[in-house]
């Protein structure tokens, strides 16, 4: 599947979706890219902008604490990416880590200034 983000011309880069099942249909096959994008995109916001790279797990209680901590992390951002979603605008979850990211920061620093 071939899709230009606008009218093609000459020039224009084309953005390209391989798929091995024949039997699928256009929509059906976006759909799934959509899901499988969205699941990408949130591991890479976990495991580089939130460091969870950085864990290293040996322990059963160990992993399964990682996980919890991941799941309400997930959770609390996706409650703040549905709040702040307005007007039909999408945002990511990294347009959501940012600005909290700053916020938290900011206050960690006047606190350490402020002591």
């Amino acid at each position: 599947m071939l899709s230009w983000k606008d009218d093609y011309t000459d020039s224009s880069k084309p953005q390209v979706l391989l798929c091995t099942d024949e039997s699928l249909d256009t929509v059906t096959i976006l759909s799934c890219y959509h899901m499988r994008w969205n699941i990408e995109t949130s591991y890479r916001y976990f495991r580089e902008l939130l460091g969870f790279n950085q864990y290293q797990l040996l322990s059963f209680e160990g992993i399964r604490q990682y996980w919890a901590i991941q799941y309400m992390t997930q959770n609390f951002l996706e409650s703040q990416r549905q709040d702040w979603m307005n007007d039909g605008k999408h945002l990511t979850l990294g347009d959501v880590v940012y600005p909290i990211r700053q916020e938290y920061f900011g206050q960690i620093m006047y606190k350490v200034n402020v002591k």
